[in-house]
Parts: C-alpha cells; structure tokens; sequence
C-alpha cells in the first residue's frame, strides 16, 4: 500500500516543482546544474578525502622513521649486552685473546648508548634525535646500572 501510495506522489510532485520553477521564471537549465554540482561533489569528496589520508599517512611514515632506527640500537644494545656477557665469561676462563673483542663490545654499547640518550648520527642518511619523556627515564636507569 505504502508502494502505490509512493508512485502516485511522484507525478503530483514532479507536476508541482515544475509548475513552481515556470511561475518563477527559473530556467530548467539551473535545475540542471544543481543536479551537475551534486554529482561533481560526490566525485570530488573522495578525491579530497584520499589527498587528506594521503597527507596524514606521510606525516604519520615520517614521524616513525626513528622508531625504526630507535629500535634497531636497542636490538643492537641487547645483542652486544649477551655478547660482553659471554665475551666476560671467556676471559674469566682464561681466554685472554678474547679480552680484544671485550673491550670493542664494551666500547660499541657504550657509543650506542650515546646515541640513544643524546642523539647523533648513525649512518650518512639516518640522525637520531635526543631521547625524551619515558624513553629518557629508562635509558638514565641503564646508564645508572652501567656506571
């Protein structure tokens, strides 16, 4: 019922806006228009939605490029921490040839750890920032507990 009630509104309506644009002298072709801006906004829309995930997503890329290389010191500090371990363990066993490689793994985590206090560069194209907030508080108690 709600169906039939619907189709036989549609002439009645259609007659009455076209009897109100006439009696307002609005051209037909405005009628159009509005139709032709509409569909442009749709087309435009996504357009600048995709420009603005774009743009956020970049801003994102490049606020975690030294995350990347944050977290790959922190691996490199973990790895030379169990190599001076077992390098100390050697040398306490009598390996004295290995106390070379003791002292350059000493001397690697205590550079890395520089780095990730105060910041600095590790190659040609990457520079680490200084640490800040959380990160600095935890990476003072390494340096207490290394002291």
């Amino acid at each position: 019922m709600l169906l039939m009630n619907y189709i036989i509104y549609i002439p009645i309506w259609r007659t009455i806006i076209e009897k109100s644009l006439r009696r307002n002298k609005i051209n037909p072709d405005i009628k159009n228009y509005h139709i032709t801006q509409k569909i442009i906004l749709l087309l435009l829309l996504p357009s600048i939605s995709f420009l603005i995930l774009t743009v956020l997503f970049y801003a994102y890329i490049e606020e975690t490029t030294n995350d990347s290389i944050f977290i790959n010191i922190s691996g490199q500090q973990r790895m030379l921490s169990q190599q001076m371990l077992s390098l100390t363990q050697m040398v306490n066993a009598g390996q004295k040839e290995d106390q070379i490689e003791l002292q350059i793994a000493i001397n690697n985590f205590e550079s890395s750890l520089q780095i990730l206090e105060r910041g600095g560069t590790i190659s040609k194209d990457h520079h680490l920032p200084p640490a800040s907030g959380e990160t600095k508080i935890k990476i003072n108690v390494v340096n207490e507990h290394w002291s």
